[in-house]
């Protein structure tokens, strides 16, 4: 859900957004998470206005300790992430599911990887990268999925 395998179809490269301040990290983020992110508006993001100070708030504050070790551990993995290789060698059945609006991880990289996937079934959702937010039709979708 929302992912993508790396190389030629990678997310996109967070930790370019470090050496941004932080105004235009959050910024930057925030229409990543769903391009049609508009401050302006009274649902800044559509179906995630009353997170939408949570999403700011949680940007604004600082990682310590741990906490920023392990998110630079994860954008450093992220970076160097790569599974296009071996996606032939799934044999489970495989759902992936994409966001329409997900700058992140691109709707291209979730039909790059269900065409790579043998028998992948592939559902675009409405909504960006927090799409189980948005579409109150992801987790049904899921459930169809996993049923016997």
């Amino acid at each position: 859900m929302c992912t993508s395998p790396g190389d030629t179809h990678p997310s996109f490269p967070l930790d370019t957004l470090e050496a941004l301040d932080l105004e235009a990290r959050i910024e930057l983020r925030m229409g990543l998470l769903d391009n049609r992110w508009d401050p302006g508006q009274d649902d800044p993001i559509p179906g995630l206005g009353q997170l939408y100070d949570t999403i700011v708030k949680r940007a604004r504050t600082p990682r310590v300790g741990e906490d920023q070790q392990g998110y630079l551990t994860q954008l450093a993995a992220r970076s160097h992430h790569d599974t296009t290789a071996s996606l032939h060698r799934i044999e489970a059945p495989t759902l992936v599911c994409a966001g329409e609006f997900d700058d992140l991880a691109p709707v291209r990289n979730s039909i790059y990887l269900a065409d790579a996937i043998p028998g992948a079934e592939l559902q675009v959702f409405n909504g960006g990268h927090l799409l189980t937010l948005q579409d109150r039709s992801v987790f049904p979708a899921i459930i169809d999925f996993l049923a016997p």
